[in-house]
């Protein structure tokens, strides 16, 4: 919920873009409008996945190819276990040192679920190993679109710490889901 990075392309970048703010529930374009939508990543953020999903079908022209990506439960799976391994330390000091020391404040759960990447205010990463199957994803997009491919670009570790595999390219495993459509 919100529009995160679009500021960026604002600072960081002067190559004359005519930059539309909006809401993927709300898409400020006109109705078959382009031959290509790309949605990547997008999807676990928004807070109507079924109306954004409306939203793209609307602008794209009748032979639109919609590419639609977003993380699966093999990313979150990669995410727990990494912060498991990584974070831990830093949870018990911060949660057994509240009585004695000006630390965030956790509850016990948090002490082994971190927040969850889609919903961090009030859900942990069971959510998300729950919610980001490819089948979950599947329900969601086919009562809008056919579905022509899936891919899973390549399996990959968290990026935010040292690196316990390297990136490896499966069929039918990946960190993220892309589904390639037709209306």
């Amino acid at each position: 919920p919100g529009n995160y990075g679009v500021h960026k392309i604002d600072s960081e970048y002067s190559h004359n873009l005519n930059i539309i703010r909006g809401f993927a529930e709300k898409i400020p374009l006109q109705d078959n409008s382009f031959d290509t939508v790309l949605s990547s990543h997008v999807l676990e953020h928004v807070n109507d996945i079924d109306l954004s999903l409306k939203e793209m079908k609307r602008i794209g022209n009748s032979d639109c190819t919609f590419i639609i990506g977003m993380p699966n439960s093999t990313m979150a799976l990669i995410t727990l276990f990494t912060q498991l391994l990584f974070e831990s330390h830093i949870r018990f000091v911060n949660f057994f040192g509240q009585p004695f020391i000006n630390v965030s404040k956790l509850n016990f759960k948090q002490l082994f679920f971190s927040y969850s990447h889609s919903f961090p205010e009030n859900k942990t990463i069971i959510y998300d190993i729950l919610n980001y199957r490819t089948k979950k994803w599947k329900e969601h997009i086919e009562p809008n679109f056919k579905i022509i491919k899936i891919i899973y670009p390549s399996l990959y570790p968290h990026p935010s710490y040292w690196q316990l595999f390297k990136q490896k390219k499966y069929k039918k495993i990946g960190s993220s889901v892309y589904f390639i459509c037709k209306k």
